[in-house]
């Protein structure tokens, strides 16, 4: 489930999963409808959802609550989050953040796919951005090769 599906990044990220994953847009206006700011919605949402594989936020400053949970997350569960700079797509916000790398929405897309599918815990990718912290991974400008499958 992607939270801020109609969003440019949720967009991205909702489009680079839905080929290896079934992939429910939630949204205040998707066809899952959500609003973060209201607990009694967002139970609403999970008891129409019910069990979720994994679910993307993107909705804002995840970092601090992602590091934070990782560690008290019960064993097999992760949580990642994905800090996109400013994407090409949104015009309308370029002017706004002179000196920032551009970065188109499907490699953002990308990198959530690799917060998915990948076997990080507790990880900020981050796009084009220098952050404080260790627990801090930066993603390359371009797309991540598919996993090969392995061979049984």
């Amino acid at each position: 489930m992607v939270i801020g599906a109609s969003g440019l990044p949720g967009t991205a990220a909702a489009s680079a999963l839905e080929g290896r994953h079934e992939v429910l847009r939630a949204s205040r206006s998707g066809e899952v409808e959500v609003d973060l700011a209201s607990s009694a919605s967002i139970a609403v949402m999970f008891d129409r959802v019910g069990k979720a594989d994994a679910v993307v936020a993107c909705t804002g400053i995840l970092e601090s609550f992602v590091m934070a949970t990782a560690a008290e997350l019960p064993r097999g569960l992760r949580i990642n989050a994905v800090s996109p700079s400013v994407l090409e797509e949104a015009t309308g916000y370029l002017s706004y953040s002179p000196g920032f790398a551009r970065f188109p929405a499907d490699e953002a897309g990308q990198a959530y796919v690799k917060s998915v599918d990948g076997v990080q815990r507790g990880r900020v990718f981050s796009l084009g951005q220098a952050h404080r912290g260790s627990s801090q991974l930066t993603v390359p400008a371009r797309k991540q090769p598919q996993r090969r499958p392995v061979a049984t």
